[in-house]
């Protein structure tokens, strides 16, 4: 029996020696209503070694907020009540891996909500944005995919 549980513990350990290593791509935006306002803030996390891959630039290089800022406006799409609506960058934290893009999106009236977010399903197959809607305290939550990019809520 002891060789037994030697040679088991032998081939656990010879498979795991030699599987992939496990790859998680993902973002994730908070999308916040301020009822004073009468606007959304956005914040968006995103791994820097995904961006920088997709732009082809450091985030230390020159441009690299209106490079972002671009590619982050063609991916990622807010309609408040049927109509696209216009996203202005406020700024970016930078962490040692991840940073966080941040944008204002005036809102009145709200009725509904939909979400398109494309960032990285062209680079990364198994990419996945998460995206979390706080309205007047009521949470709405959504995993978009490639086959999926767009989650409408109901407000």
């Amino acid at each position: 029996m002891k060789w037994f549980n030697v040679f088991i513990g032998f081939v656990i350990a010879t498979s795991m020696a030699f599987a992939p290593s496990l790859m998680f791509d993902a973002t994730t935006t908070n999308i916040d209503y301020s009822e004073s306002n009468g606007t959304f803030s956005v914040s968006s996390k995103i791994f820097t070694e995904q961006l920088e891959s997709t732009l082809g630039m450091k985030a230390t290089e020159s441009g690299f907020d209106a490079a972002a800022d671009k590619y982050f406006k063609s991916n990622f799409t807010i309609y408040v009540n049927g109509v696209k609506q216009n996203m202005v960058f406020s700024g970016r934290k930078d962490s040692p891996k991840v940073l966080w893009l941040y944008y204002e999106v005036d809102a009145k009236g709200v009725k509904s909500i939909k979400v398109t977010n494309r960032l990285f399903f062209a680079s990364f197959p198994e990419q996945q944005n998460i995206i979390k809607i706080d309205y007047l305290g009521r949470i709405f939550s959504s995993i978009l995919k490639k086959s999926a990019d767009t989650a409408s809520f109901d407000l």
